[in-house]
């Protein structure tokens, strides 16, 4: 059947160009789906979550269930989880990160010594879709 949204450009105010995506419905009727680039985005999530490997779908697993938990994962704790080594939990968190399916966010460690480890969160959208995450474990 396929996708009936259309992509409607205008100039928008002050000149500023605006992309909105919309869709005729039953009665002739017009619905708002939001900015086109929006709905570029998570339709390019979607296709990224289709295409994860085994490991990347752990370790979104496991970033998912400790934010779930109301903390983010650092590279310690996704080697702890998935038993990676911590090069493959790092290479691994690189390529969710360019996906766009995690954020990292630079870690902070007042008054302590040593370097502080970056936290990683899953970004809107992504939803695991298997594993004990999205299990609600």
């Amino acid at each position: 059947m396929g996708d009936k949204r259309l992509m409607l450009k205008t100039q928008g105010r002050g000149g500023m160009p605006l992309e909105l995506l919309i869709e005729r419905v039953e009665g002739g009727q017009w619905v708002l789906h939001g900015d086109a680039e929006t709905a570029m985005e998570e339709q390019a999530k979607g296709k990224a979550l289709e295409r994860l490997t085994p490991r990347q779908q752990s370790v979104l697993d496991s970033v998912c269930s400790r934010a779930a938990a109301g903390t983010p994962a650092t590279v310690a704790d996704v080697v702890a989880d998935c038993q990676l080594t911590h090069n493959r939990a790092w290479e691994t968190l690189g390529a969710l990160l360019q996906k766009r399916l995690v954020m990292k966010q630079p870690g902070e460690r007042p008054g302590g010594e040593g370097r502080p480890a970056d936290t990683y969160r899953p970004t809107p959208g992504a939803v695991p879709t298997t594993g004990a995450a999205a299990a609600g474990a």
